[in-house]
């Protein structure tokens, strides 16, 4: 039986985004799919209980990860590839060992 319940598995509940703007976009964030071991370090954080975000800014000029680790938020914003492979470096050093 299919859940109709709004929020679970495949049945998305959308609402209005409380934090839009219009804002200049300036592009140029890293993309996410040419990350070489993200993969590996997001499993870390999860197998670690964290929750992990993944965004863009307003502008589109970084990416934005975020990582909730019980009382503590850690954020970071990568601008190029080089500062995108710089956190997942982070993120393995800090979940990993």
């Amino acid at each position: 039986m299919a859940n109709d319940e709004k929020g679970k598995g495949g049945n998305f509940e959308t609402r209005k985004n409380p934090f839009t703007a219009t804002v200049v976009r300036k592009g140029g964030a890293p993309d996410i799919a040419s990350a070489i071991g993200l993969g590996r370090a997001l499993d870390a954080v999860l197998k670690a209980g964290c929750a992990f975000m993944v965004g863009r800014t307003r502008d589109e000029g970084a990416l934005v990860l975020t990582i909730l680790d019980g009382d503590d938020r850690h954020r970071t914003y990568c601008s190029s590839e080089e500062e995108l492979d710089e956190a997942i470096t982070a993120l393995s050093t800090m979940y990993e060992g």
